[in-house]
């Protein structure tokens, strides 16, 4: 059986190799798992993609806010416009957008808005 050990009981190596493996993961959507053994036991080189995935990451997130922020401007720019042809007030421009569909979530992820931005106000 495997034992396993608190991060406070990995070495130094052990515990780079294992945020090695997360910030891949968050840099990239997968971990990287083809290195080489020199580099893999290697402390510099750890640490130097590990630097190297935190730039990505915080690229991705900036990325990220920006997607987000153009999504959401497109949301309320239609809800303007619903309100313009009828609709009486925004909870009735947010109901007339959602078409009918109930799933928040899938409404979210459709438009690429934050989960729960148009929850709060939708009936």
């Amino acid at each position: 059986m495997t034992e396993f050990k608190t991060w406070d009981e990995l070495s130094e190596l052990e515990q780079l190799q294992s945020t090695f493996s997360d910030a891949s993961k968050d840099a990239y959507g997968s971990r990287i798992r083809n290195v080489s053994d020199e580099n893999w036991n290697n402390v510099e080189w750890l640490k130097a993609e590990i630097d190297h995935f935190s730039d990505i990451i915080r690229h991705n997130m900036i990325s990220e806010k920006e997607r987000e922020e153009r999504a959401i401007a497109q949301v309320e720019a239609r809800l303007f416009e619903l309100i313009n042809i009828g609709a009486k007030d925004r909870e009735t421009a947010i109901r007339w957008f959602l078409n009918g569909e109930t799933d928040m979530d899938y409404v979210s992820y459709l438009y690429g808005i934050p989960y729960g931005y148009l929850e709060k106000e939708a009936v």
